[in-house]
């Protein structure tokens, strides 16, 4: 089954081609590695068709069957031209580091919060989840976040990243979009109210600019 690394003829010159080509090739990387980054929530419902990889044959077999379970879920491949728009890049990282980005994404749109956050183990699991991006964004002022927002989780601080990240996405993007969304827990992603609680300080792009002045890496 051709992936969008099949889809480079005609993609600019031999520059474009070249970049095009590294970041078809991540996608394809993180494409087969797709079912160890599905966050928990999502794995009784597809219990059965996680189930199907265990009896194939071998690694080639497999490869096959997680590309078309990928094209299935996501309604598509990603548009190759669009791996050249730093956002969606940020769908090509494994779970863990992608929570962290979208972690920080919330926290530099929402300055205040962190320097409220005094409950011992909510600080402790930011810090853990931000790593080094923690120290930079706590250096951000701003307004103090609602009752019970200070103990949230990073989970719940990277679905906000989420709505946040879908914001600088485009139409086209949609197969991007759901790669994310199946790393991320079901349970929180379909919360308007948690977001409600939590308005934005600034615009996204502002809070991107905010982390590139704080020489953070976003997303990758």
């Amino acid at each position: 089954m051709d992936t969008p690394l099949a889809e480079l003829d005609g993609h600019g010159g031999p520059d474009a081609t070249a970049e095009l080509a590294s970041w078809a090739q991540a996608f394809e990387t993180r494409l087969h590695d797709q079912m160890q980054q599905l966050d928990p929530s999502w794995q009784p419902a597809l219990a059965s068709e996680l189930a199907v990889i265990e009896h194939l044959p071998d690694e080639s077999a497999r490869r096959r069957f997680v590309a078309r379970w990928m094209l299935h879920h996501c309604r598509g491949w990603p548009l190759l031209h669009r791996w050249l728009d730093p956002s969606p890049r940020l769908a090509l990282l494994r779970r863990g580091p992608m929570l962290r980005q979208l972690c920080t994404l919330a926290l530099a749109r929402r300055p205040g919060v962190l320097r409220c956050v005094v409950e011992r183990r909510a600080r402790q699991g930011l810090k853990e989840a931000l790593g080094p991006n923690y120290e930079r964004l706590l250096s951000g002022s701003g307004r103090a976040p609602a009752d019970g927002v200070t103990e949230w989780s990073p989970l719940h601080w990277a679905c906000i990243g989420f709505g946040d990240w879908l914001t600088v996405l485009q139409a086209e993007d949609g197969p991007v979009r759901r790669m994310v969304r199946l790393s991320l827990p079901q349970g929180l992603l379909n919360v308007p109210l948690l977001r409600r609680r939590v308005p934005g300080e600034c615009s996204v792009l502002q809070a991107l600019q905010t982390l590139r002045e704080h020489e953070v890496a976003w997303p990758c």
